[in-house]
């Protein structure tokens, strides 16, 4: 992944971050992939988007959302290993 390929994720993220009261880090490392294909089918009937993202990435993203950025701290250690 080039630079600009991460600071268009980064930036993408942050907006996510920055407009949605909810989202959940998960570790899926345990699924098969019939199971993984079945949350993800599941998620898109109740409207649910699932995206795999670099966990530096996520961090970086929520660590430039501004204001909101202070009340993302506590998460910092849930992105560690496959999250």
């Amino acid at each position: 992944m080039t630079r600009s390929e991460k600071s268009q994720v980064i930036e993408q993220l942050k907006e996510k971050f920055s407009e949605s009261p909810y989202f959940y880090f998960a570790d899926s490392s345990t699924l098969t992939v019939e199971q993984i294909s079945k949350l993800r089918g599941l998620c898109f009937e109740k409207g649910i988007e699932v995206q795999v993202v670099k966990n530096t990435l996520a961090q970086k993203a929520m660590e430039s959302v501004g204001d909101k950025a202070a009340d993302f701290e506590e998460m910092y250690s849930a992105l560690k290993g496959p999250t």
